[in-house]
């Protein structure tokens, strides 16, 4: 039986997929919450559900189990003006998962954002903003909240997309399941320059 619990919420689907088979074999139970525009992996040996980002929130806060790990990339698209989409951090939603990890004593928070100049996802200052509203939680529990940045990089071959691909998901994996008590509230680019 798995020990611990990892939710991944809205990945890409190349993300979704190899993180959650990478903590499979680390002994997570493994929960996928896709878009409805998303399609859940057939034959997965993980937990697919499709919520929008509303029906997550409320998902989080009446049936969610308690979570060990969270790996998400989720924003609110609210309409300010009308016509223009701003992306908002889901208050409730990391509230309810940040008081559960604190109730545990323990839990991996990791961020998944498009780079500072992207429309896609939360930026790096909402991110900071959700760290420290949370600030009084994280203090005397085990609960680390990173963010690493997985926005389009130019690169000059196949092999180096590949490259950064996979530096990337060690990273997140590293932040996702590490058991020391450092790094906290930190931004990774995710993987080398070549």
């Amino acid at each position: 039986m798995p020990s611990r619990t990892a939710l991944l919420l809205h990945l890409e689907p190349e993300y979704r997929q190899a993180l959650g088979d990478a903590l499979e074999q680390r002994d997570y139970q493994v929960i996928m919450v896709c878009l409805p525009t998303q399609h859940c992996p057939e034959h997965s040996p993980h937990t697919c559900i499709k919520l929008d980002t509303v029906e997550l929130v409320d998902w989080i806060n009446k049936q969610a189990p308690d979570t060990d790990c969270l790996i998400t990339s989720t924003s609110l698209p609210i309409q300010v003006p009308p016509g223009k989409n701003v992306n908002y951090p889901p208050y409730d939603a990391y509230e309810r998962i940040i008081t559960g990890m604190n109730k545990q004593g323990y839990g991996r928070i990791v961020n998944l954002f498009y780079g500072p100049d992207s429309s896609q996802g939360l930026s790096m200052h909402q991110l900071q903003t959700i760290a420290n509203r949370y600030d009084a939680l994280f203090d005397n529990s085990d609960i680390l909240f990173n963010s690493v940045n997985i926005g389009p990089v130019e690169t000059n071959s196949a092999d180096e997309d590949e490259r950064i691909f996979r530096e990337r998901l060690e990273t997140i994996l590293w932040l996702a399941t590490t058991e020391n008590t450092s790094p906290d509230k930190q931004f990774f680019r995710g993987y080398e320059s070549s």
